[in-house]
C-alpha cells in the first residue's frame, strides 16, 4: 500500500510492537494478501527479490519444478505397479550412499500383528476394525491409497 510507505507507525517494523500495532499490521497484511492469488504474489515477490515460500498441498509440492531440479524427490515403483514420489534425505554426502528406496507398508498395515502382540483376540481386532477404532490404508485398483 503506497499510502503506508512513509507512515510513522507502519513504515518501520520496530515501531509496530512498541506502539501495540502488530495485530493491526497483521490484519492489514491479510487484507492485502486476499486481493491476489498465490501465483500473482509469487510473481510480485520474485520480481521484487523478496524471499518467500508458498504453502502447498502434497499434490502441488510434488509438481514443484524447483524441488525436482534440486533432487528433493525420487520415484519408487510398488509391487502393485503404482509409482509413488518419496522424499530424498535432506543432506546427501559423497561418502554416504543414498538409501535403497523400496516398497513401504501402508499406514496401519501391521495393526493386527501389533494388537495381537498386545493381547487382543482376533475377534477384538475384527471389532476394532469394523468400528473403525483402528484403520489401515488399503489400495484401490490403480494402486492409490484409500484411507
Amino acid at each position: 500500500r503506497e499510502d503506508m510507505l512513509d507512515h510513522p507507525v507502519y513504515a518501520r517494523i520496530q515501531t509496530l510492537a512498541a506502539q501495540g500495532k502488530s495485530s493491526e499490521m497483521y490484519d492489514l497484511v491479510w487484507e492485502i494478501m486476499l486481493t491476489r492469488t498465490a501465483a500473482e504474489w509469487a510473481d510480485i515477490f520474485t520480481r521484487a527479490d523478496i524471499p518467500f515460500s508458498v504453502a502447498q498441498t502434497w499434490e502441488e509440492v510434488v509438481e514443484d519444478k524447483q524441488a525436482w531440479a534440486t533432487d528433493v524427490f525420487t520415484k519408487t515403483k510398488f509391487s502393485s505397479g503404482a509409482e509413488r514420489v518419496v522424499v530424498r534425505p535432506p543432506v546427501i554426502m559423497e561418502e554416504t550412499p543414498l538409501p535403497a528406496y523400496r516398497e513401504y507398508p501402508l499406514v496401519g498395515a501391521d495393526n493386527a500383528a501389533v494388537l495381537a502382540e498386545l493381547g487382543y483376540s482376533r475377534e477384538q481386532i475384527r471389532d476394532l476394525e469394523a468400528n473403525k477404532d483402528v484403520i489401515a490404508w488399503k489400495l484401490d485398483e490403480k494402486g492409490n491409497p484409500l484411507k
